[in-house]
């Protein structure tokens, strides 16, 4: 699919089935309806519509002590508007990005959040209504666009690179923000003909400084390498087997390794929104690719069962294996839009499919396996870099709590499963915990886990700080908004001491 089959994906303008003019009262509105199903059921919160109140900083009161010699910000992102007049966006990718830095220091915990001022934003935030195309939702009478751009809601993850901050989506450019102000500066240009290209949520740091990311466009996998003062190192294309769909990726030292999952685009349903042309075709099976770094042209595909995963932990070579670790779900075509119903205020309790799968990769034999680690949902992974043992941290729990979301982070060894585990209790929704090593004795392993948690039972949103070895103690510190937030997707912690 090239470029204009991709934009053409994306501009879904089928009708949402709002109610007409004139039909009375009797019938609400999809933004009624949650309404009505949030009093129902409070934990909806994690699908509301963030404050429109200012979201200036403000200083915050401190349970606990900030750990000595950890400053910086956590910068966290996700969507935080999902209706304007009535009308309220089907699907969770789709709401405008809402961005947040949490500041820490030996004085305490600031907070300052902003909604990423992108083109979309502003021109429905003046009008008050939905004027452009979502990729999950339909909008009736969309506005035609220019480029991928135009509907880019900068709602997915935090990056900084050689000195500069970004607000990441999936099917466009990254969004520059101002580290302190969080104003947007506009998309970013890496290079002028690679405006408007593909650039995703998931960019990973390699050890020079350098950075890996890829973009997709239909059956094209663009490869992008970004030297550490913010240059074009590399950016190439490669056709896949078919238009499947990737979030994100993983890379040992010397291999890219990618996850095609059998989410098939079809080129007949170009006048829907982009997710509603995947369709989940599990005959197809997965298939995963190795590139070799150093020769971008020595490529691997492996054949793997069917399955879907957006979030992959850190690859692992052993002798002429790859391992990775995959926050998998069988069932595809549940986990083609994440909480659907409660995006509707649907009551609902959630089921969180994902399970944690060891993938293996021969390297000469081309044998591909796929062994289960940890059966319980879990998602939202986290790592140091400097473990061997491939030791992640992620998002579980949710078996006993009323919501059924996530309300636990754990840490978990490839050959042992969960090792540690601390569960923040009923009435809570846990995003996600980023790791952040510990810079005074730099051993594999000490830090911190740094993440965000709704108490919908308190009416609050708020920063916990655990010890990356010793989860099953607790927050050392926690500092509290008044108020609820939505839940957001991914964050990126800036040390102080290293200009974002």
């Amino acid at each position: 699919m090239d470029r204009r089959h991709f934009l053409r994906a994306l501009l879904g303008t089928a009708a949402l089935g709002l109610v007409r003019p004139g039909l009375g009262r009797a019938l609400s509105s999809p933004a009624d309806r949650f309404a009505q199903g949030l009093a129902d059921h409070p934990w909806l919160a994690g699908w509301q519509d963030a404050p429109r109140f200012d979201h200036g900083a403000r200083t915050l009161e401190v349970i606990g002590k900030v750990p000595d010699g950890l400053n910086g910000t956590l910068y966290r992102n996700g969507p935080g508007r999902f209706s304007r007049a009535g009308q309220r966006y089907e699907h969770w990718f789709d709401g405008d990005g809402l961005l947040h830095a949490w500041r820490l220091d030996d004085s305490g915990i600031g907070h300052r959040a902003s909604f990423v001022g992108t083109r979309k934003f502003e021109r429905e935030e003046a009008a008050g209504r939905f004027l452009l195309p979502a990729i999950g939702s339909h909008i009736e009478g969309a506005l035609p666009i220019r480029n991928s751009d135009d509907l880019n809601t900068a709602n997915t993850a935090v990056f900084s690179h050689a000195g500069r901050l970004y607000a990441l989506w999936e099917g466009g450019s990254a969004y520059e923000i101002d580290p302190v102000s969080l104003q947007a500066l506009g998309p970013k240009a890496w290079r002028d003909d690679l405006r408007s290209m593909p650039f995703s949520a998931h960019p990973l740091r390699e050890a020079d400084g350098s950075s890996r990311n890829f973009g997709l466009l239909g059956a094209t996998l663009v490869l992008w390498h970004l030297g550490p003062a913010g240059d074009v190192r590399d950016v190439r294309t490669l056709e896949m087997p078919f238009p499947g769909y990737m979030h994100a990726f993983s890379m040992t030292e010397r291999y890219l390794v990618f996850v095609l999952l059998p989410y098939v685009a079809r080129r007949g349903e170009s006048g829907q929104p982009y997710f509603k042309t995947l369709h989940w075709e599990p005959e197809r099976g997965c298939r995963a690719l190795v590139i070799d770094k150093a020769d971008l042209n020595r490529q691997r595909w492996y054949a793997l069962p069917a399955g879907a995963a957006y979030h992959y932990g850190p690859a692992r070579q052993s002798g002429r294996d790859i391992a990775l670790q995959a926050c998998w779900n069988r069932d595809g075509a549940q986990a083609l839009s994440p909480f659907k119903s409660e995006m509707q205020g649907k009551p609902k309790r959630i089921d969180l499919g994902a399970s944690l799968q060891l993938i293996r990769l021969g390297l000469d034999s081309g044998r591909a396996d796929l062994e289960t680690r940890v059966a319980a949902g879990m998602d939202f992974p986290a790592w140091d870099e400097r473990a061997e043992d491939g030791r992640m941290f992620a998002l579980t729990g949710g078996d006993t709590s009323e919501s059924g979301y996530f309300d636990a982070v754990a840490s978990i060894v490839p050959d042992r499963g969960i090792v540690d585990r601390y569960n923040y209790g009923d009435g809570c929704l846990v995003e996600e915990h980023r790791f952040v090593p510990s810079m005074d004795d730099r051993v594999p392993g000490h830090g911190w886990l740094l993440g965000t948690v709704l108490d919908y039972r308190r009416g609050r949103t708020g920063l916990s700080i655990l010890q990356a070895d010793n989860l099953a103690a607790g927050p050392v510190a926690q500092a509290w908004l008044p108020y609820t937030v939505p839940l957001g997707f991914h964050g990126w912690f800036e040390p102080a001491n290293r200009p974002a």
